[in-house]
Parts: structure tokens; sequence; C-alpha cells
């Protein structure tokens, strides 16, 4: 069981899918602010929850460049 609510504490919808053994929760937030996601197994929260996610308009996010990567890896921004 999941649930996740926006930094006014309204609910955002979500949903749970499987992959292998893991489970995936996705969301897609509608306001910027720190979102709760609180997830649960059998009733108890898992280690750590709730977490706190923060969201952030990403018409606003600028990214320049960075000074090194390879094509096809991740390359980490930090401000």
């Amino acid at each position: 069981m999941s649930f996740v609510a926006d930094a006014y504490g309204k609910t955002v919808s979500s949903q749970v899918s499987q992959v292998g053994s893991r489970h995936r929760l996705e969301f897609t937030p509608t306001d910027v602010g720190p979102h709760t996601v609180d997830i649960k197994y059998s009733a108890q929260p898992i280690h750590g929850s709730p977490y706190i996610c923060n969201v952030y308009d990403a018409s606003r996010v600028r990214v320049e460049a960075p000074s090194s990567g390879v094509v096809g890896n991740d390359v980490n921004f930090t401000s």
C-alpha cells in the first residue's frame, strides 16, 4: 500500500507496479514543494517511510553542459 501527498496535504494519484522482485511507485505531481511518500508492506511502514520527495518546476531549472561524461551513462549535476 502506498500514499502520496503533495505539499498541501492533498492526495496525489499513484501507481504501483512489480518489476522483477521489486516494486515501483510512480506519480505525477501537479504542484511544487515537498511531497510525502508513505509506503507500507503488510500494513507496516517500510524502513525509512515516509519519504520526502522535493518537486521542482522543471521549466525553471537551467542545466549547463557538463564538464565530463560518456554518452549513454548517467551524469550527476550539483548546484
